[in-house]
């Protein structure tokens, strides 16, 4: 199963807490100049693909892993790239990959992809797409005590497989995001394929990161549904964070019949649950494609496929993995011609713990909507 391939920097939206900030459920994004992170020239390892960051604070720098796709588009190790402020950020190891995929022969000999990152007890952790040459998906896991050398844990061997045969993930599994509670307990919301050929999302929970039990009876917690005038074909890349008892999932969604939003027509929903299982999504998508009648024109976002949120003081950043789809010759040939592709903002205001000093700062309540903290 080859996932598509796409040309694909990742852009940036910045959010400002505000005392006089409307209370709405939900703000349409507005277009800027940001790429943040693009991809790299011809022969590096991320020549053709920057996508799919995993973000943490580090010091006083923000560190950024992300994934790389070659020359040939499909074969992909991870790189590190880092900033003081989110918005500049600085390839490191020389513009080398930090982790690469494996030998030939095993579970990850093709690729690696798709990481997300955690630290605690005295490490870094790391979670990803794993891509064998048959394109077997599955998730492995590898720790690091400086974030930049790598090594791979339970043997070389993934940590999750698909599942049994009949389920939802009975194929492959894949686009894993880790989150850590206040009881230490792992959370792990991945993509699974089986016998309704798309993507649904499933959700597991570890004790050590490495032996996992699936949740939900196997069970996807999340599955395609309508929301707004969007009418989901499949839904996938999940990025979920953690605030107060609850948790906050952006997604992406493809719409099976909206082709008012091409040549992609993707989406990024936010969902929001009590337990990690159980879902209530927004009642309109956060971001949506630029119209198909604009999908020739650069200085639109063609596909909008994942999302990670950076918090900080009174700052919170969006960033996008951003699609170029059939669209890619014409968005390089623009950026050659120093007229970059534009990106998402919004005011939306995700009020968290970080934003304790932020006179007016703003909560979440569960169905998504905002009002001042007391």
């Amino acid at each position: 199963m080859r996932l598509p391939a796409l040309v694909q920097p990742i852009l940036l939206a910045s959010v400002f807490c505000s005392a006089t900030y409307a209370e709405r459920p939900y703000r349409v994004f507005e277009k800027t100049n940001t790429v943040v992170l693009d991809v790299g020239g011809r022969g590096k390892f991320d020549s053709t693909q920057a996508k799919y960051p995993s973000i943490l604070r580090v010091g006083e720098s923000w560190w950024m892993w992300y994934n790389g796709r070659t020359d040939d588009r499909f074969t992909g190790s991870i790189g590190l790239a880092t900033s003081k402020d989110g918005v500049r950020w600085e390839k490191q190891n020389n513009g080398t990959p930090v982790f690469k995929h494996g030998k030939p022969g095993t579970f990850d000999s093709t690729k690696v992809d798709h990481p997300t990152v955690l630290r605690f007890g005295g490490k870094f952790h790391m979670w990803y797409t794993a891509g064998d040459a048959a394109s077997r998906y599955t998730i492995g896991y590898a720790t690091s005590d400086d974030g930049k050398q790598w090594e791979r844990q339970n043997g070389g061997r993934p940590v999750l497989g698909a599942g049994k045969k009949g389920q939802f993930d009975d194929q492959v599994v894949l686009h894993p995001a880790v989150v850590r509670d206040q009881r230490g307990l792992l959370h792990l919301w991945y993509n699974g394929v089986g016998p309704q050929k798309s993507f649904r999302v499933g959700h597991a929970t570890s004790r050590d990161g490495i032996h996992w039990t699936r949740s939900n009876q196997g069970q996807p917690v999340l599955n395609p549904s309508r929301v707004g005038s969007f009418d989901e074909g499949y839904v996938y890349n999940v990025f979920v964070m953690i605030e107060g008892d609850k948790f906050h999932m952006w997604y992406s969604a493809w719409a099976k019949n909206d082709r008012t939003t091409g040549p992609n027509h993707n989406g990024i929903v936010h969902a929001v649950s009590q337990d990690g299982d159980h879902w209530v999504k927004d009642p309109v998508p956060t971001l949506t494609n630029g119209p198909r009648a604009a999908s020739t024109n650069t200085r639109v976002l063609p596909a909008t496929w994942f999302a990670a949120i950076v918090v900080g003081g009174c700052i919170i950043r969006l960033l996008l993995a951003r699609g170029a789809g059939s669209t890619a010759c014409h968005w390089r040939r623009a950026a050659a011609e120093n007229e970059p592709p534009l990106m998402c903002t919004t005011e939306k205001p995700w009020a968290l713990a970080d934003w304790s000093g932020c006179p007016g700062r703003r909560t979440l309540r569960g169905n998504g909507t905002s009002r001042p903290a007391k």
